[in-house]
């Protein structure tokens, strides 16, 4: 097969693209440091307050379409806004009021708005002013593009690629939650008795078995004694849940406690 002649979705190497996609954390964080921004836009002019009004997710298809122009560059990335025509008299209205008129003085404050506007969103997402570099509409978006949709209110929208969204986040990284720091490699393992040291382990100490008659059993009150026919100077066995012995052990006393001095079993003495 020719290189020409790929069959669909096959493609080129030099057209291959890295699949992208965001944390929900991630867009959060994108939509809060715009917020932030916004909120602090309304301060400096007396405007009511953005509530909520921002809004971040994967860019669809159609997301992709319509009337985009540059905003700027992000990093490696591109950024790209759309606004509505009616955007100033929006503002002028937000200002003034509905009955607000757009006389020479009112378009002039309005546009100082609206740019005071561009200029804190730029800040908030760490983009520059285009260049003729920048493309001058976004690719067409879809799943795994990293493409971002951002909706703003007064239905304002943005655009961002994959790098200008990791870009963006680096801008806002304090809002990101912080991960948990691996302990750092010593570069040597530990010793066994350092990573088990924590560990409880069951241990059995067996005395020498001795023998009853059913008569005698049955006669045995509290309190009776029952002669043992282990000697004190003989090891008893200590041994493990899997029954195997890990040491050999003496009858004591130690702090008024019955206790056990453990020695090494004479079967797993070096020769």
């Amino acid at each position: 097969m020719s290189a020409g002649s790929l069959p669909a979705p096959w493609r080129r190497n030099g057209e291959s693209r890295p699949l992208v996609a965001w944390r929900e954390a991630q867009l959060s964080a994108l939509g809060r440091t715009l917020e932030s921004a916004l909120q602090a836009w309304c301060q400096a002019w007396g405007l009511p307050l953005v509530a909520q009004g921002v809004t971040c997710g994967p860019a669809s298809a159609e997301h992709s379409e319509g009337a985009w122009q540059s905003a700027g560059a992000a990093g490696t990335g591109s950024v790209w806004l759309a606004l509505p025509s009616s955007f100033e008299q929006k503002l002028a209205e937000a200002l003034w009021g509905s009955d607000a008129t757009m006389g020479p003085i009112a378009r002039r404050i309005a546009q100082a708005c609206s740019t005071d506007w561009h200029e804190r969103l730029r800040a908030a997402l760490g983009v520059v002013a285009p260049d003729s570099a920048a493309p001058a509409r976004p690719k067409a978006a879809g799943p795994w593009s990293g493409l971002v949709y951002v909706s703003l209110p007064a239905d304002a929208r943005l655009l961002l690629d994959a790098a200008a969204v990791e870009h963006a986040l680096r801008c806002c990284a304090a809002e990101l939650p912080r991960p948990v720091a691996a302990p750092a490699a010593t570069g040597t393992l530990a010793p066994v008795s350092t990573a088990l040291a924590a560990l409880r382990l069951a241990l059995q100490a067996r005395l020498a078995d001795c023998e009853l008659d059913l008569a005698s059993l049955q006669d045995l009150r509290i309190g009776d004694v029952v002669p043992l026919p282990h000697r004190l100077d003989a090891p008893l066995l200590v041994r493990d849940a899997q029954e195997q012995v890990v040491f050999a052990g003496y009858l004591a006393r130690a702090g008024g406690r019955k206790a056990l001095e453990l020695a090494r079993p004479a079967a797993l003495q070096p020769d």
